[in-house]
C-alpha cells in the first residue's frame, strides 16, 4: 500500500498531526498535495505550501516551489491568489508558456508566451441555474504584469482564505 494511504507507517509526531489538522506534512518524493499529504507549511487552500521542483510536472498553482538555476520551464501552472507573491525561487531560468498569474518576477528570468497578470480572486453574489442565491469566485484584473502592479487594499470581496 502507498505509503501516504497506510496511517500504519506514520510516525507517532505524523499521526498527531493527522489528529489535530486532518493532514500530516508530505515527505520528499511523495504526490504534491492530497487530502492526507500537505506540505509542512501548507496553511490554507489558496497557500498551499512550498513543494520541490519535479521536472515533468505541471501543476504548481497556488505552491511555492524552488527551481534550479539555469532550468527551462515549458507550459506549466505557477498562478497565485494574491497579486505579488514571490512563490518561485531561482536565478536565470526561462519560462516558455506559463501561467505566471499574481508572481513577482525574477529580473534574471526569460520569459516567452508567458501569463504574468495581477489579479485579484473575488466572490461575487449572484444566482445559479435554478434561481437560487450563490457566489461565484471570479478574478478581478488590476493589471498586465507586477512592475506595475501598485500597493493596495485588497477589494472588500476578495477571497483571501479558503478551507474546505
Amino acid at each position: 500500500m502507498h505509503t501516504e494511504l497506510n496511517p500504519v507507517k506514520w510516525t507517532l509526531a505524523e499521526r498527531q498531526q493527522f489528529l489535530e489538522k486532518g493532514f500530516r506534512p508530505r515527505r520528499m518524493n511523495e504526490f504534491p498535495c492530497s487530502a492526507l499529504v500537505r506540505p509542512v507549511d501548507y496553511a490554507h487552500d489558496l497557500a498551499r505550501g512550498e513543494i520541490e521542483w519535479m521536472p515533468g510536472w505541471r501543476n504548481y498553482s497556488l505552491h511555492s516551489v524552488t527551481i534550479p538555476d539555469g532550468t527551462t520551464i515549458t507550459e506549466c501552472n505557477f498562478s497565485q491568489c494574491r497579486p505579488g507573491t514571490a512563490a518561485i525561487k531561482g536565478k536565470s531560468l526561462k519560462f516558455v508558456g506559463c501561467n505566471l498569474t499574481n508572481n513577482t518576477l525574477d529580473p534574471t528570468w526569460a520569459l516567452e508566451a508567458c501569463n504574468t497578470a495581477q489579479a485579484w480572486l473575488v466572490s461575487i453574489d449572484g444566482v445559479d441555474g435554478q434561481g437560487k442565491p450563490t457566489k461565484f469566485e471570479k478574478r478581478q484584473y488590476i493589471c498586465s504584469h507586477p512592475s506595475k502592479l501598485k500597493a493596495e487594499l485588497p477589494p472588500v470581496n476578495a477571497v483571501l482564505k479558503r478551507d474546505f
